[in-house]
């Protein structure tokens, strides 16, 4: 059932990347937009205010049809305004194309790590009951994904940008893991000054090697307290101090 799930999730995210439009296509109609506003801005003091259909010859002495709902002067100021928006829409093309290539790396590798679940225990950790709490928290999406081990709330970073805001957000003696010599998620665990025991920190090592986005194979993970790693700039960091665990992701 959870699997079905996410599989819903995969193919909605899908679907939404694949209906963002083309940046092309939107530069055309604004640059067509804003053609049509020169042509008309051009010819103002040949045009009366109630005329709304008429031919004008554009820039290159070809005819251009206008079929207008305002005044041409008022259509020209419209048409500008409009190429404006599809030109800002065309620019954050990109942002959104990244935010759903995220989001949906992000599923597939919740995916990944629900069909390796050992127990409902941890198929429950993964995906919990949309009533929960817990789960509302998720919604509020600062690049971290949170999950919770009995008592401890491990956090992993979705992006650079959940990296950065979970090593601003820890607490010295919360434990952090990376997986070692490789662009890897970052992940938390809130201690609460409470001993972590094996189980969690095994994983929230998988947490770590399944975000990541890699390959099958053999990984290391590091993990030390928050307190030996330091920052360098945003989120890339040194560390000291730390212990490994060895994650086979198959």
């Amino acid at each position: 059932l959870k699997l079905a799930q996410i599989d819903k999730k995969i193919e909605n995210l899908k679907e939404l990347y694949l209906a963002l439009d083309k940046e092309e296509v939107l530069l055309d109609q604004a640059l067509n937009l804003r053609k049509q506003a020169d042509i008309l801005f051009a010819n103002l003091s040949i045009l009366k205010e109630y005329e709304r259909e008429f031919e004008l010859d554009d820039f290159e002495g070809k005819k251009v049809k206008f079929k207008l709902d305002l005044s041409p002067k008022e259509s020209a100021n419209l048409f500008y305004k409009n190429a404006k928006k599809l030109e800002q829409k065309a620019r954050n093309l990109n942002l959104q194309r990244e935010n759903l290539k995220e989001k949906l790396e992000f599923a597939y590798g919740l995916k990944e790590m629900l069909s390796k679940a050992k127990n409902e225990f941890e198929l429950e950790i993964l995906l919990p009951k949309k009533s929960t709490k817990k789960n509302q928290e998720n919604k509020q999406d600062n690049g971290i994904a949170n999950f919770y081990f009995n008592e401890f709330k491990i956090c992993v970073g979705k992006n650079e940008k959940g990296n950065e805001n979970l090593l601003k957000s820890a607490k010295k003696d919360d434990l952090w893991l990376h997986v070692r010599d490789i662009p890897s998620s970052h992940v938390l665990i809130i201690s609460n000054k409470q001993k972590i025991s094996e189980e969690v920190i095994e994983f929230s090592a998988r947490l770590c090697v399944n975000f990541s986005g890699l390959k099958k194979g053999s990984y290391w993970v590091d993990y030390t307290l928050k307190n030996f790693v330091k920052v360098q700039q945003k989120a890339f960091v040194k560390y000291t101090n730390f212990k490994s665990i060895n994650i086979t992701k198959d």
